[in-house]
């Protein structure tokens, strides 16, 4: 009897510890889309995978809640940032990645901006342009005073710390409540 036993535990030890690898290469494979997804600016991709994907650890789960909050947050940004370049525009001038100056920008999708040039406008999407670009035309829309002042600056500095480094082990999360954002390890 013990013979059969034996190999029945093995079968389910050796079951076991597959399903476990797969679930850390899903979970590896998740977190690498999730930061190749906010560096694009594509924030509700980036919230779609994470909130597409089972996970069974207590850790992931908590993980993956506080990434996907960020994406929320996130998309919130960008969306205002549309709002206001499509209602307002930007007139001072804007360096892309490369060094060019544009003009300004004169409207936003939520795949392009358009850029003020000598000759008109050209489309160029969002990732020709640094994050600390954006970030600081996104804090020139924040009016001291106005009812969202707060949280147009707390959604701009996650922004940045989001977007210069996605989920690298470090989440940060705006406490709006206070006016401090903290940084939280990840459990792992």
């Amino acid at each position: 009897m013990v013979k059969f036993l034996f190999p029945t535990a093995f079968l389910a030890i050796c079951s076991l510890t597959t399903a476990m690898a797969q679930d850390d290469l899903s979970w590896k494979t998740a977190i690498k889309n999730y930061r190749q997804q906010i560096k694009t600016y594509h924030f509700a991709d980036a919230y779609a995978g994470m909130n597409n994907l089972t996970v069974e650890r207590d850790s992931w789960k908590q993980s993956r809640s506080l990434m996907m909050t960020t994406a929320q947050r996130l998309m919130k940004w960008k969306k205002l940032l549309i709002t206001d370049l499509n209602d307002r525009h930007y007139f001072a001038p804007v360096r892309d990645k490369f060094g060019i100056r544009y003009q300004g920008i004169q409207s936003a999708t939520e795949q392009s901006l358009s850029v003020k040039v000598p000759y008109g406008t050209e489309q160029l999407p969002w990732t020709k342009f640094r994050s600390e670009t954006l970030i600081s035309v996104a804090n020139s829309f924040i009016r001291k005073g106005s009812p969202d002042a707060f949280a147009r600056a707390s959604l701009s500095q996650l922004a940045a710390a989001e977007l210069a480094h996605p989920a690298a082990g470090l989440l940060t999360t705006v406490h709006t409540e206070t006016a401090e954002t903290t940084i939280e390890p990840l459990r792992k």
